[in-house]
Formats: structure tokens, C-alpha cells, sequence
């Protein structure tokens, strides 16, 4: 038995094309980037077992809100933490999470939900059973981290710092696609290192990784595996043929530093599924 997981999306707002772009990207066409969000949209409410998911009303007083991973963590069954992302732009995000988390612990779909007001980035915390890994990247300040290993002691989970140095978050360089596949790691410095730290906290049939040049970045929605195109696989495809591997297009939103986890936050709520 395990909890239900609740996809959580926001629509991308029509002032998108003043989302924080790293320097030199080029303009945001906003009508694509609505288009590429919808079909991602679609990809994941397709391949979904049950229709467990919920669309938000866009905000246009913060562009980057659709990245709606920045403003919510699911920690595990009925934990969900409301995160403040860092940029002075989106910090107003997490006011708008807020409400929408605790209207379902009021119902009964989340045992507990925890304000998080030091910065954090929650493209910077990736769960993997009993273990969080949180990145010291620009994003996440260290009096995140203390909050994290207050939390993380009160649920008997493991919490573990990982130095980001040069991307913008720990999962824009790792991603876990399940106990089948493992780990997907970029093959970079963060990359590489990450991959060592998290593989070492783990038990050891839980410790296969999978590099890959770019794109590390992936959604696995039960058998469907979601990458952005271009992606060399060809072992992934082999190894694992009971799974339908997607390509989805984001490079409007990658523009503005989003990727496919960005896009989605999967709430495990306490509702239970056999």
C-alpha cells in the first residue's frame, strides 16, 4: 500500500516573458511556451493510472510560477513542505502554495505541511525513499539546510547537503526514475559528484546510475519515462523494454531555466492505493 500521488501543476502566466533568464538567453516566445506547457501537461494526465491531478490558475504577478516544483517539496506520504523559493522575484510564490497545501490537509489529504521561510529552491531537493538530498547551490542558503535536517529528524529521514557549483539546481544534474532504473546523472563536475554522494547514502541495490550528456533532467510517470529530445539512450531503451520512452519539447521554458521536473510537483497524499 502506498500513497496516492496528486499531479500539481500551475498554468504558465502571460507575463512569462519576464521569467529570470540566465544571461545571453535569448527572448521567450510566450504563445510556444504556453503551447510546449499544455502538451507536457498532457503527456503526464495521459499516462496517469487514475485522474489525480489539479491545474492552478496562472499568476501574473510572477512570472516564474509555473517552475511550481520551486514552491513545494512532497517529502514523503502526507508531508508536503511549502518552500520560499531565493530570487526577490518569486518569493511572493510560496503565499500562493501555501493556501493551496493546507486546504488539503484540512480535508484529510496531507497528514502535515511545513512553511519553509528560509530560501529554497525545491529544484534542489530530491527524495528517494527514506533519504533527502538537498543542493548547496545559489538557490538554497544554509539555514535551509538546518531546516531541512529539523524536518527531515521528525520523520526518521536522512538528510544530506550536496555541493552545487555550477548549474542551477542539485536536479537539473540527477534525477530518480525508480528502483529499475536508478539514478539519471549528468556526466559533469556536479554531476558526477552528486552522483557519489547520493549512491553512497543508499542500500546498495538502489545504487545504479545511468550518465548522460545532458538532459538528466527526466519525469517518470509509472511506465513512461518523459526526456527532452535529442537524448542519447540507446542503452536505456535496451535495458528496460517494458518502458515507453516520450520526448517533450520545454525549449521555450528552458529559456528561462526550467526543465521537466520544474513543471509538476507529484503530492504523495495519505489517501491509500492498493
Amino acid at each position: 500500500m502506498s500513497g496516492i500521488t496528486t499531479f500539481v501543476f500551475r498554468k504558465l502566466p502571460k507575463s512569462f516573458n519576464r521569467a529570470i533568464r540566465p544571461r545571453g538567453a535569448c527572448e521567450i516566445n510566450v504563445e510556444k511556451a504556453e503551447m510546449q506547457h499544455e502538451n507536457f501537461r498532457r503527456i503526464v494526465t495521459s499516462r496517469m493510472k487514475r485522474d489525480n491531478y489539479v491545474v492552478l490558475s496562472p499568476a501574473e504577478s510572477f512570472p516564474d510560477s509555473v517552475f511550481i516544483e520551486d514552491s513545494c517539496v512532497s517529502l514523503c506520504d502526507g508531508i508536503a513542505v511549502a518552500t520560499t523559493p531565493s530570487a526577490p522575484t518569486r518569493q511572493g510564490e510560496s503565499g500562493l502554495m501555501r493556501p493551496f497545501l493546507e486546504s488539503l490537509a484540512m480535508t484529510g489529504q496531507l497528514d502535515c505541511v511545513y512553511n519553509m521561510h528560509e530560501k529554497c529552491d525545491g529544484g534542489d531537493v530530491l527524495c528517494i525513499g527514506k533519504h533527502v538530498f538537498v543542493g548547496a547551490s545559489q538557490r538554497t542558503n544554509r539555514a535551509a539546510h538546518a531546516r531541512w535536517r529539523q524536518i527531515c529528524h521528525r520523520h526518521d529521514l536522512s538528510c544530506t547537503s550536496i555541493p552545487i557549483e555550477n548549474s542551477l539546481h542539485l536536479k537539473s544534474v540527477v534525477t530518480w526514475l525508480n528502483e529499475d532504473i536508478g539514478l539519471i546523472a549528468e556526466k559533469s563536475v556536479d554531476g558526477y559528484r552528486a552522483a557519489e554522494m547520493i549512491t553512497s547514502a543508499l542500500p546498495r541495490h538502489l545504487q545504479s546510475v545511468h550518465f548522460v550528456d545532458f538532459g538528466a533532467n527526466m519525469l517518470r510517470i509509472n511506465k513512461t519515462v518523459i526526456h527532452q529530445p535529442g537524448l542519447f539512450l540507446r542503452n536505456l531503451y535496451r535495458r528496460h523494454p517494458q518502458l515507453e520512452f516520450v520526448e517533450c519539447d520545454m525549449s521555450e521554458l528552458n529559456k528561462a531555466g526550467g526543465a521537466l521536473t520544474c513543471g509538476v510537483v507529484a503530492l504523495r497524499t495519505t489517501e491509500k492505493e492498493d
